[in-house]
């Protein structure tokens, strides 16, 4: 519980653990990140013309926030942001302690 160690900040933040592991071990697989959102604001530039057929949507900063998009069934940019406005207002655990929530 009070373990302040720095790799359970790196691990909780999907990022940071990709950029961590490609560091320590640069042979290993690891999915391209191919968009980063801030704010939901952010979707209105989603680049749908530039991404895959397939792909995967996730939050950053939380678990159970994943979107699959398969055979360019894209959702639309509403939908994106409806998805992104619950995922935002999750708070993960390590955010919340630096806030001191």
């Amino acid at each position: 519980m009070h373990d302040r160690s720095e790799y359970l900040t790196i691990g909780a933040d999907k990022l940071a653990a990709k950029k961590f592991v490609k560091e320590i071990a640069p042979e290993l697989y690891i999915p391209e990140t191919l968009w980063v959102a801030k704010y939901v604001a952010d979707f209105d530039t989603f680049p749908f013309s530039e991404m895959p057929s397939n792909y995967v949507l996730k939050a950053n900063h939380t678990s159970q926030t994943i979107e699959f998009v398969r055979d360019n069934n894209h959702l639309s940019g509403h939908e994106m942001k409806n998805f992104a406005s619950r995922w935002f207002k999750k708070r993960s655990i390590r955010v919340s302690r630096r806030m001191g929530i």
